[in-house]
C-alpha cells in the first residue's frame, strides 16, 4: 500500500438519485399532517396554528400505512421521472469524480441535499395536484352523470324532476362561496309516483350516495394533507348530497333521532316534548294549535296576541326567543325575534365551517376525524337585543355611545357580551351580519384583551365586512361574489381614486390609530377588499391563512409580520397580487357613473360596535343599509382596466 491517498469514486451506473429521493418521499411522508413549526415552508395555515399555540405537535399523524398508501403514486411518478433524467445524473457524477478532490462521502454530502429537497418538493407537489385533480375529476363525473339523467327526465315528460335534478350541481364561480342546504333525511317517493318517477328516484340517489362517498374519500385526504377548510367543505358537500351518510353527519355534530338527523341541541328540545315553529320558535308540542289561533301563553294563562303584545312591549318584559347558539330580546313581536333568530343561526352554520380553525385546531380536528365523533358544537348562546324601532334603540344605546348614537343601526358592545339592534323594515340584514360576526370571533373562544391594540386591527373590522356579503336563498347559502357591495367600494377607491395603504403600513396600525384615522372609510373600504381577496384569490389558498391570521390577532399573539409569514409573500407581493385580483373581479356589465361625492343617494354612515373603554371604543362608517345598495355605484370593467 503507497503513501498516497487513494480516493474512491462514485460508481457511475449507481443510481443514488433512487435512494436520495427515496429519503426526500418518506420525510414528505412524515410532514404529510400537520406538525406545526416543521410544516412552516409547506403549509402557511399550519404555520400560523403552530406560531400561535408554540405546539410543536400540533396534530398527529394520520397513520404510517394509510399515508404511505397515499404517496406510493408519488413515489412511482417521482422515480419513472428521475429515470428519465438517468443521463444528466450520469454525467453530473462523471464531472464530480473527475474535477473535486474530496472523498465520497463529501461528494454524497454535496450531491444529498439538493437530491432531498427535489424528492420532497415532488412529494409535496402530486400530493396536492393530486387532490385538486381528483376534486376536479370528480366534479365533472358528476355534472355529467345529472346532466344526463336531467335529460333522460325531460325526455319522459318529468321536468319537476329534471330541474330538481340539474339543482344538485351547485354553481361554480372563483369569487363566491356557495353552500348548500342540509336536508333532515331523505325526502320519500310518494306512493303514488309512476314508474318513470320510481327509477328517476332510484337513479336519483344512487347517483348521490356515489358522488358523496367520492367527496368523503377526498375529505379524508385533505385531513391528512393539512387542508382542514377544505375537509370540512368537502364534509359538508358530503351530507348535502347523502343525508344519510353517517360519519358525515357525525362529523359535523349530528345525532339521528326519530328517523332523522338532528344537532344535540335540538334533540334535546325534542325529548323535552317541544317543535320547532316557523312563526313562533320552541313550543311545548300541545300548544302550537292554540298558538296558531292567536292565543298566547302568559303567566300561567291563555291570553289573546293583543294583549300578550301590550305586556311584552316593555324591554323589562320582552319576549325571549330562544335558538341553539343565541337568546334574543325583543319587544317588538314574537315573530320578529323568530325572524332575526333564524338569520342568525344560518349565518353561524356558514362562519362555523368557514372558521373552523379558529376555534378548534389541527390536533382536535385529525383526532375527531378519525374517531368519526362530533367535535366542534359549541353550547354558548350569543345574547342579543331586537328594540321594536329606532328611537327606543337610541335611547338605550346613549349611555354606551353618547357622540355617535344617532348614527348607528346596530352595536356589538365587547364589554357586555351584547349585541344590539332594532327593526326596520327598510334596513339590509348586513348590519346584523356584521355585529354577529363581530360577536361570534368574541365570544366563541377566550380572546386576548389587547386583540388588535398595538397592530392588524384592519383584519377585526375586514372579515366582519366580507360577512356582510352573505345572503340566503332558496336552497343554498352565498357568500362573496364580484358585485359585493364591500368589494366595488374596494375596487373603485384603490383602482379608479387610487387610495391605497401598502400592506406593510396598514399592518401597523393598532385599534386606536385605525378608528382615529383621517381617511377612516378609506381604510374601511381596503379592509373588505382585502378580506375578499385571502378568502378568494387563486381559488381559495390563502384562505386558512386568513384563519390563522385571525386567530393570532384574537389571542393577542400577533406581530406586524405575521400576515406576510402566514401566507409566504411579501407585503409587497400581496399588495401586487391584490391589485391583480380587483382588477379581475370587476364586474362584466356597465354600471351607472358615481356622482361627484362618491355615494348615491340615501347612504346612511354606520358607527360600529362602541364601548365606554377605549379598548372597544371605534366608528365604522360605511355600512349601507337603505334599499338604494341595489343602485350603488360600480366601476365597469373597462373603466378598471383603463385605471391600471
Amino acid at each position: 500500500m503507497t503513501g498516497v491517498a487513494q480516493h474512491r469514486r462514485f460508481p457511475v451506473g449507481f443510481p443514488y438519485w433512487v435512494v436520495v429521493c427515496g429519503v426526500g418521499h418518506l420525510t414528505a411522508l412524515a410532514m404529510s399532517a400537520p406538525r406545526g413549526p416543521l410544516d412552516r415552508c409547506r403549509r402557511p395555515d399550519v404555520c400560523g396554528y403552530a406560531m400561535v399555540h408554540q405546539d410543536p405537535s400540533l396534530a398527529q399523524a394520520a397513520g404510517w400505512r394509510d399515508r404511505a398508501l397515499l404517496h406510493v403514486p408519488g413515489l412511482l411518478a417521482a422515480s419513472i421521472a428521475f429515470a428519465s433524467r438517468l443521463g444528466w445524473f450520469r454525467r453530473m457524477l462523471q464531472w464530480m469524480n473527475s474535477t473535486l478532490s474530496v472523498d465520497a462521502g463529501r461528494r454524497a454530502i454535496v450531491a444529498a441535499p439538493v437530491l432531498w429537497i427535489v424528492g420532497v418538493s415532488l412529494a409535496s407537489a402530486q400530493t396536492n395536484q393530486s387532490l385538486d385533480a381528483r376534486r376536479e375529476a370528480a366534479y365533472q363525473h358528476f355534472a355529467s352523470q345529472v346532466k344526463q339523467l336531467a335529460d333522460w327526465c325531460d325526455g319522459h315528460g318529468l321536468q319537476t324532476r329534471a330541474a330538481a335534478t340539474r339543482r344538485l350541481v351547485l354553481p361554480r364561480d372563483p369569487y363566491t362561496i356557495y353552500l348548500g342546504k342540509l336536508s333532515p333525511a331523505r325526502e320519500p317517493l310518494p306512493p303514488d309516483a309512476s314508474a318513470e318517477e320510481a327509477q328517476w328516484y332510484e337513479r336519483f340517489w344512487h347517483l348521490r350516495s356515489e358522488q358523496a362517498r367520492e367527496l368523503f374519500s377526498l375529505a379524508q385526504q385533505a385531513i391528512r394533507d393539512g387542508r382542514v377548510s377544505l375537509a370540512f367543505e368537502l364534509i359538508h358537500e358530503t351530507v348535502r348530497l347523502d343525508p344519510d351518510h353517517a360519519a358525515g353527519r357525525r362529523l359535523l355534530g349530528y345525532q339521528q333521532f326519530d328517523g332523522k338527523w338532528l344537532t344535540p341541541y335540538a334533540v334535546r328540545k325534542q325529548r323535552a316534548g317541544q317543535v320547532w315553529h316557523p312563526r313562533f320558535g320552541w313550543l311545548p308540542r300541545k300548544h302550537v294549535e292554540a298558538y296558531e289561533a292567536g292565543k298566547r301563553f302568559l303567566a300561567g294563562r291563555w291570553v289573546d296576541a293583543d294583549e300578550e303584545a301590550a305586556v311584552r312591549h316593555d324591554m323589562r318584559r320582552a319576549w325571549r326567543v330562544e335558538t341553539e347558539h343565541f337568546i334574543i330580546r325583543t319587544n317588538h313581536s314574537l315573530e320578529a325575534g323568530v325572524a332575526l333568530g333564524e338569520k342568525l343561526e344560518a349565518l353561524h352554520r356558514v362562519w362555523w365551517q368557514l372558521f373552523v380553525r379558529y376555534f378548534a385546531d389541527a390536533a382536535q380536528l385529525q383526532r375527531f376525524f378519525r374517531s368519526r365523533r362530533s367535535p366542534l358544537r359549541s353550547d354558548v348562546q350569543h345574547r342579543v337585543v331586537y328594540f321594536r324601532n329606532l328611537s327606543e334603540y337610541q335611547q338605550a344605546m346613549r349611555p354606551f355611545v353618547p357622540d355617535n348614537v344617532k348614527v348607528t343601526s346596530g352595536i356589538y358592545l365587547n364589554d357586555r357580551r351584547t349585541a344590539y339592534f332594532f327593526h326596520d323594515k327598510q334596513h339590509a340584514p348586513n348590519t346584523v351580519y356584521h355585529e354577529a360576526t363581530h360577536q361570534l370571533f368574541a365570544e366563541t373562544r377566550p380572546v386576548s384583551p389587547v386583540m388588535g391594540l398595538r397592530a392588524n386591527f384592519w383584519v377585526v373590522e375586514g372579515v366582519a365586512c366580507y360577512m356582510e356579503s352573505f345572503a340566503e336563498e332558496a336552497d343554498r347559502y352565498r357568500l362573496g361574489g364580484r358585485d359585493a357591495v364591500r368589494l366595488s367600494d374596494a375596487r373603485f377607491r384603490a383602482l379608479r381614486d387610487k387610495l391605497y395603504i401598502p400592506l406593510a403600513e396598514l399592518v401597523k396600525m393598532g385599534r386606536e390609530e385605525f378608528q382615529h384615522h383621517p381617511q377612516i372609510a378609506k381604510i374601511y373600504s381596503q379592509s373588505a377588499g382585502l378580506a375578499h381577496f385571502l378568502m378568494h384569490d387563486a381559488q381559495g389558498a390563502y384562505r386558512d391563512a386568513l384563519v390563522a391570521y385571525l386567530l393570532a390577532v384574537y389571542t393577542g399573539r400577533d406581530r406586524p409580520q405575521t400576515l406576510a409569514q402566514l401566507t409566504g409573500l411579501s407585503f409587497e407581493a400581496l399588495d401586487s397580487r391584490y391589485h391583480a385580483f380587483l382588477r379581475a373581479t370587476a364586474p362584466r356589465p356597465t354600471f351607472p357613473q358615481a356622482s361627484s361625492g362618491g355615494r348615491s343617494s340615501g347612504f346612511r354612515p354606520v358607527v360600529g360596535r362602541t364601548s365606554r373603554n377605549a379598548r372597544s371604543s371605534r366608528i365604522r362608517p360605511a355600512t349601507i343599509t337603505s334599499p338604494s345598495n341595489t343602485a350603488r355605484w360600480r366601476a365597469s370593467s373597462d373603466e378598471l382596466r383603463r385605471a391600471e
